[in-house]
């Protein structure tokens, strides 16, 4: 894997969802990065918990589901994309209600046409 990359508005979620603690921010930045690098470079697709590719119009879309750590108990969803051999975040956010999911997914996946059309 060449590397994950962040859509910076995905950044900006990240802190918001954090409260702005860019120490806290950091180490919560280099988490989800080891893990998708180690589930990417493992192969082992459905090996790693909490990663999961979406379904019907989002199947281009994975979402990483994860807390603890230097999360805390904050329930946090990453959702990226695969693009050869790039993981992009294209969009950070905390869990709150299953009903939710669908504005952030839609989110992503405008995002994710912007990066195709550049």
């Amino acid at each position: 894997m060449k590397g994950v990359l962040w859509d910076s508005r995905a950044q900006e979620e990240l802190l918001e969802v954090l409260g702005k603690e860019k120490q806290k921010a950091s180490a919560v930045v280099s988490q989800i990065e080891a893990i998708l690098e180690s589930w990417f470079s493992s192969r082992a697709w459905e090996a790693i918990s909490g990663i999961k590719p979406l379904k019907g119009k989002f199947r281009s879309l994975w979402q990483l589901s994860r807390k603890g750590g230097a999360l805390g108990k904050t329930s946090l969803r990453v959702i990226f994309v695969l693009q050869g051999q790039q993981c992009i975040i294209l969009t950070v956010f905390k869990k709150q209600k299953e009903t939710q999911e669908q504005r952030y997914y839609r989110r992503a996946l405008r995002r994710w046409r912007e990066h195709k059309g550049n």
